[in-house]
């Protein structure tokens, strides 16, 4: 994991340097009648910038400060700070376009990320959009998507024939043949990890022919992944009774 989370901040920091966010002690705002503080977002930020090299960044989340694990620790948070500031505010101006303003979206009290910030988890890069390359919006704005191949890929799925902006949603070739065997899924909302052990599946086209590809979906009720095996002409699922299945299918045939 910290290896994972080290490699996310330099890529983020297009190889460069990258920095840290930490949390103090120190209170910056009180609270108030018409505020009430959580412990956290009231509190003064450090960070600590310009890491210029990557096994610095594995050494410092190797053995991480007692803020980034722990029951309450907050550390999704302080990565996520992490991120924006490896990357800077000036590359996120130039990532984004007219279709995303927002980072975070709010859902039923809660926020979900938006497209932007998995792919700059994916692909270093904060693109709002899962095509290659840019394409033209209905007002002709320029919208911008993936540019370069990840080592994890990302596919989506959505059922709902009124889904809006359909041509720009479908996940283009970057993202669809990412240079590991492991796919982020989004289908129909639901999150998941698709991955094959072999590391050859995208390397060697003999071993399209028949495969094997396991899914977990992080939900209580699994207790382990999913086995499927692919073949040319159709795809085996091993008895379960897991809900998304089919549309897997349909994600994984696309």
């Amino acid at each position: 994991l910290a290896t994972a989370l080290a490699g996310i901040l330099w890529m983020a920091g297009a190889a460069e340097k990258a920095t840290v966010c930490l949390v103090t002690e120190d209170t910056h705002v009180l609270s108030t009648p018409d505020y009430s503080g959580d412990d956290f977002t009231e509190r003064e930020f450090t960070t600590i910038k310009n890491i210029p090299c990557h096994d610095l960044i594995f050494s410092f989340l190797k053995i991480p400060p007692k803020q980034f694990k722990g029951e309450g620790s907050h550390g999704v948070i302080l990565f996520l700070y992490s991120l924006i500031f490896s990357r800077t505010f000036e590359r996120l101006q130039k990532d984004l376009d007219a279709s995303t303003t927002h980072l975070l979206q709010p859902s039923a009290g809660s926020f979900l990320c938006r497209q932007a910030v998995l792919n700059m988890i994916l692909t270093g890069r904060a693109s709002p959009n899962v095509f290659n390359g840019y394409q033209r919006g209905e007002s002709q704005e320029i919208l911008h998507g993936v540019l370069t191949r990840s080592e994890v890929g990302y596919l989506r799925w959505f059922q709902c024939p009124w889904f809006d902006h359909y041509r720009v949603c479908q996940v283009g070739s970057m993202l669809k043949t990412p240079k590991l065997p492991i796919w982020l899924c989004n289908i129909n909302g639901n999150p998941g990890v698709l991955f094959s052990t072999n590391k050859q599946l995208l390397s060697d086209w003999r071993v399209e022919r028949r495969f094997d590809l396991y899914l977990y979906g992080g939900r209580p009720s699994q207790k382990k992944p999913v086995h499927l095996t692919v073949a040319k002409t159709k795809l085996v699922l091993e008895p379960c009774s897991f809900f998304f299945l089919l549309p897997l299918e349909w994600c994984i045939q696309a």
